[in-house]
Order: structure tokens, then sequence, then C-alpha cells
């Protein structure tokens, strides 16, 4: 067990080797490859949907099976200054989707936040403290280490969202996985979010029309000069 972490981004807990970032017209990716595995990360806001998408491509390029443990973290504030919203945030799961609502935001009135996972077996927490330890440092997640996260949800907590899922690699295998970060009026909303977008063919699909709806609006006015 080797019990080896590290992000696909550079930051918090970068890996060994380079990193090559690439920005396009709506999206963002980042390759890198470590442990023996390519890592493709690629980042985008789906046009018209409130829900930010990460689509992750693992190639294996060991000689063994590998089994990962994928975690997507944030820190919700909903409203505008954390400090004084995370006493009223609530955080649940719900047909495995996290949710997060602060009843006591005028900013974030009547819309709750919502996270998962296409990974299979997830796990998933809203209690910060339980996901980075007592020490906080988020180069050091406490969850990495137990490769899954605490089940721990509900109110009067330090608040986050993560959620984490497993996948299991041959030798020269390739997978997909897709993370989904959003907002909705409500948990029917967000599930048919989930529904439209945590597939990762279909997220491929709303990636291409992103980069045809950023080139449409951007290559409007063309002027060629001498």
């Amino acid at each position: 067990d080797e019990r080896h972490y590290w992000s696909p981004t550079p930051m918090p807990a970068g890996g060994d080797g380079p990193y090559t970032v690439r920005h396009g017209f709506g999206y963002s990716v980042f390759e890198h490859s470590s442990s023996r595995l390519d890592q493709t990360l690629t980042m985008y806001a789906a046009p018209g949907v409130p829900v930010k998408v990460c689509l992750m491509t693992l190639k294996n390029i060991s000689g063994k099976t590998r089994n990962l443990t994928i975690m997507y973290y944030a820190r919700p504030v909903l409203g505008v200054d954390e400090s004084l919203t995370s006493p009223y945030i609530v955080t649940w799961m719900e047909n495995g989707i996290l949710y997060a609502e602060n009843k006591y935001s005028g900013e974030f009135a009547g819309r709750i936040a919502f996270m998962c996972t296409s990974a299979k077996t997830g796990s998933a927490t809203g209690d910060r403290v339980s996901f980075f330890g007592l020490d906080g440092d988020p180069a050091r997640p406490l969850s990495v280490f137990d490769a899954k996260l605490s089940g721990v949800t509900g109110a009067g907590l330090d608040p986050c969202m993560a959620v984490a899922g497993k996948v299991s690699l041959m030798p020269g295998e390739e997978a997909k996985v897709v993370f989904l970060l959003g907002s909705a009026e409500n948990t029917h909303k967000a599930a048919e979010y989930a529904k439209r977008l945590l597939n990762p063919d279909a997220a491929e699909k709303e990636l291409e029309y992103v980069k045809l709806y950023w080139s449409r609006n951007l290559e409007v006015i063309q002027v060629r000069t001498p």
C-alpha cells in the first residue's frame, strides 16, 4: 500500500515533475505525470448553467494495477464574508450529492450549493476539521491518509464540501472522472444538472460546446492589416 498523494494542479500539494497549464477560451487544462500516472484535468463552466465541471483523465503507465482515491474539496461561503456566513451553513447528503445551504444569507438566498462525482464507491464530508485534521494544512489533509471521507455533515460544523471516489486502473488502462460544483434553486434542479453533466461523455460533449460558444462570441469581429 503506497499511500502516495498529490494534487493534479501545482498547488496545494504538487507532485514530482513539471506541470503544463494551458488556458483556452472558456476552459483551463492542467497536465502532469507522476507516480506512473498520466493526468489531465480540464475545468470549465457550462454556458447558461451555474455549474463548474472538472473532467479528469487518468492513464496507468505502470506495469501493475493502480487503486486510486480521488478527492475534490471546496470551502463554501454562500455569501460575502465566510467569517459571518460559516456558522449558518448546513451540509447534507442526498442521493449521492453533497449539498450546502445558508438560509440566513441575503446574497445567496433561495439557492443551495452542490457537489458530486462520477467516480464510484464514493464518500463525502461537510466537516472541515475531519477533512484536514486539527492543524488544517491544505498540503497534508488528514483524509488522504484514510483514503476516504468521514461522512460527517450537518449544522454547527466548520463547514466544507468534499467528495471522493475510487478508481482502479489495469496496466495501460485509461479512465475519466467528473466532479461537479454548482448552485441550484433546490435539490431537484441540482439532480437535473448532475444527470446532464456527470457522465464523462456528456462532460466532453459540453466542453466542445464551450469551445464553440466562446469562439462564436470572441471572433465576431476580425481585423486584418497588411
